[in-house]
């Protein structure tokens, strides 16, 4: 990997490229046991995954665990785009502690595959 750095740029270190954040808006998705589809704004987590987050009374994080697989339905920024369904590994669930964000859990994503319709 080339660190070259000139004056005033950051060098890149990550040894793997970041997925396009920009790309997706939101994530959609449903259980087996609840009656509604779940919709949350994704957060750019890491080179591999976004994220997003729970509120800690949401009836969501009773059906969610780490290690679950889930075919999600990413919805693009652009609105006028059609979701994506991919399948996700839901790669951690922590309580958030920073100010602005207690009350919330962090659900970190991992994307593994587009599954094509």
């Amino acid at each position: 990997m080339d660190e070259k750095k000139q004056s005033g740029d950051v060098v890149e270190k990550r040894s793997e490229p970041r997925q396009d954040k920009n790309k997706y808006y939101s994530v959609q998705f449903s259980r087996p046991g609840l009656s509604a589809i779940y919709q949350f704004k994704l957060r750019d987590m890491s080179s591999k995954g976004l994220g997003f987050l729970v509120k800690e009374d949401s009836a969501v994080l009773g059906y969610l665990k780490s290690g679950d697989i889930v075919d999600m339905n990413y919805c693009p920024a652009d609105s006028y785009e059609l979701p994506d369904v991919i399948r996700t590994k839901i790669c951690h669930i922590v309580k958030c502690e920073a100010n602005g964000l207690k009350g919330h859990y962090l659900v970190g994503l991992m994307i593994l595959e587009k599954i094509e319709s």
